[in-house]
């Protein structure tokens, strides 16, 4: 989670190397026995959705042996992602909440969407929720679900300050 990448060249904060960061993770991944199942990168894919920043991202996992999914992050726009990954498994979410199920492991994986568009703040509106109880009732297989703010609190003042009303349904 969080990987942050800029576009080529560029450092997060003009000091931290991200990309480098994210290449030797993902040379850490290729070189494990077994290799994972699956690579679930859960948000903040880039520090700033452009094109040539998700450009740049696929680039760097492009190279992982695993098959790999991708969850938007407030950094994120999930729009774009739906554009920039069309053409890889990567993203294969519905376009009105941004969420999809994995079924092809032992465990099912829900991929929750909880971007609020123009806000670092998190969301996750009645339509994102009612998709969740729907895939939630359809099975009763062991599910896992990813989202990349936590729905809980942390005692993290920054990540807490918007309280319990974005995932508590209200």
């Amino acid at each position: 989670t969080d990987t942050h990448i800029e576009a080529p060249g560029k450092l997060l904060y003009g000091k931290v190397d991200t990309a480098g960061h994210l290449q030797d993770s993902v040379r850490e991944i290729n070189s494990m026995s077994p290799q994972p199942d699956l690579v679930l990168v859960t948000g903040d894919l880039v520090e700033n959705a452009s094109e040539a920043s998700y450009d740049h991202f696929a680039s760097l996992i492009r190279p992982l042996k695993a098959p790999v999914y991708l969850i938007p992050g407030n950094h994120d726009d999930p729009q774009a992602m739906l554009e920039m990954f069309e053409n890889t498994p990567w993203f294969p979410a519905v376009h009105h909440t941004f969420q999809y199920a994995i079924e092809d492991f032992s465990v099912r994986i829900l991929a929750l969407n909880s971007h609020y568009q123009g806000s670092e703040l998190p969301d996750y509106n009645s339509h994102r929720l009612h998709w969740l109880e729907t895939c939630l009732e359809e099975s009763d297989r062991p599910t896992l679900i990813a989202i990349h703010h936590p729905p809980m609190r942390t005692g993290i003042g920054f990540i807490d300050m918007v309280g319990s009303q974005w995932y508590a349904g209200i």
